[in-house]
């Protein structure tokens, strides 16, 4: 198994919540890879942290379509589904454009200045290759 930046337990966490934030999290920025296989005792051991709450966590992530369990094998991160990546495109480009349609016939002058000022912004973000976290 790849390396695991580990993050602080937060206060308010329990040990599932704890270890689905950082298994999310690794998946999300490709820390772990598509295929990587999940080994519950090695995720134990690099989190401190029983293999229950991972067991856990694995299974929330299953539900998201995150993670893919082999009966009697393995747990491993699902591949990239590019036509579930295609139809969230899409429905995020039309939901936005409407949303934004809408907002601008709502919108004061105010508002509309705000918008400006803040596409300028992300302009000049970009021009000098510095973009917004």
């Amino acid at each position: 198994m790849n390396p695991i930046t580990v993050p602080e337990k937060m206060p308010s966490e329990n040990a599932r919540q704890y270890a689905y934030r950082v298994l999310y999290h690794a998946i999300m920025t490709l820390e772990f890879p598509p295929g990587m296989q999940l080994v519950d005792a090695e995720l134990s051991q690099a989190l401190q942290i029983s293999r229950t709450p991972i067991r856990e966590a694995i299974v929330s992530l299953v539900e998201s379509k995150l993670v893919e369990v082999h009966p009697q094998k393995s747990s491993s991160v699902s591949k990239i589904d590019l036509d579930a990546v295609e139809e969230g495109v899409f429905l995020r480009f039309h939901t936005e454009r409407a949303i934004l349609k809408e907002a601008i016939k709502k919108a004061d002058g105010n508002s509309l200045a705000q918008l400006h000022h803040n596409l300028e912004e992300q302009r000049e973000a970009l021009e000098n290759q510095n973009p917004p976290a």
